[in-house]
């Protein structure tokens, strides 16, 4: 698992390299600071698991059918997982790459938007995608 914690009032960039054919997960902890001025000052996680939903999507470029979609509202497969604790997971199962679709795909582009109870969206998470193809399937 790939772990970052970056500041809540830019977006966080997360470069995804995707190993075919295994699980992997991103996470990210958003915070806001008590001070914005000091970096020192107490952090604040928000408690997504209550009001909130997120959305995220895999692409070569904007326009482009998406190679996976994720939400918040999955509960198996690709799938967004929201903290109490403000971590925010995006999880890729390994069932969902080892496709031959997978075995095309080479870079491009992934982004992750939060949507609070009031209906407000924010692009939280955006960065490149690289996969790493695999040798070893399950079929020989």
């Amino acid at each position: 698992m790939t772990t970052f914690e970056a500041g809540y009032e830019q977006k966080i960039v997360v470069n995804w390299t995707i190993p075919q054919g295994a699980d992997t997960t991103v996470a990210v902890r958003p915070y806001t600071l008590t001070d914005p001025n000091d970096p020192a000052s107490v952090r604040i996680y928000e408690d997504y698991s209550t009001g909130w939903s997120a959305r995220a999507q895999i692409r070569k470029k904007p326009g482009l059918d998406p190679w996976v979609v994720f939400t918040s509202a999955a509960v198996t497969g690709p799938r967004i997982e929201l903290g109490a604790d403000g971590w925010i997971r995006v999880v890729l199962d390994a069932a969902t790459t080892q496709g031959e679709a997978w075995d095309t795909y080479k870079t491009g582009m992934w982004d992750l938007e939060l949507i609070d109870s009031g209906g407000a969206v924010t692009r939280e998470v955006a960065g490149a995608v690289t996969v790493s193809h695999d040798v070893t399937r399950t079929a020989v």
